[in-house]
């Protein structure tokens, strides 16, 4: 009885340690990201992640309140999906640029100030990067529980072995 369930929980591990493996992250990490610097001509340079490498990107700015658009530019993401991309200029005030690629689209709200000092708008939507592309401690404690699964079996069948002469 105890040599099966030995047999069996070896067995699970074996298996477990065979086939697990630690999360990864996918291919859209980091998320998407999007920025804004207003430059001292009025004009917004929009810069952002996630789109797919080569895709075309376009920026729009409205004002915050709604309304038509008031301003535009294009450009095309590289090769790592990031985009630069300056629109034309507008007047002081309140603003939502959104950048657009393919089914992506992220939005920032900008303020224009009256001076012509350039200014930056901090980057929305990025998150702190988690976890690890590690697989060495999960490896390492696989290992750890086979080498005393093995032991335990090992110390069964010498104590039955030994009561059996």
């Amino acid at each position: 009885m105890f040599r099966r369930t030995t047999t069996t929980i070896l067995l699970a591990l074996g298996l477990v340690a065979l086939f697990a493996g630690p999360a990864s992250a996918g291919d859209a990490y980091p998320p998407p990201s999007v920025g804004a610097q207003v430059l001292g001509d009025g004009a917004i340079r929009v810069t952002g992640t996630g789109c797919d490498p080569g895709a075309a990107v376009t920026a729009s700015v409205t004002p915050a309140g709604g309304g038509a658009v008031v301003a535009t530019g294009s450009g095309t993401a590289g090769s790592t999906g990031a985009f630069e991309i300056v629109t034309t200029s507008v007047g002081p005030g309140q603003y939502q640029v959104t950048a657009t690629c393919g089914e992506l689209v992220q939005v920032l709200d900008v303020t224009v100030p009256g001076g012509t000092a350039p200014t930056s708008v901090a980057q929305a939507g990025a998150l702190p990067r988690t976890g690890s592309d590690s697989s060495l401690p999960l490896a390492q404690v696989g290992a750890l529980l086979i080498a005393a699964g093995a032991l335990v079996f090992f110390v069964s069948r010498r104590r039955q072995s030994a009561s059996v002469s």
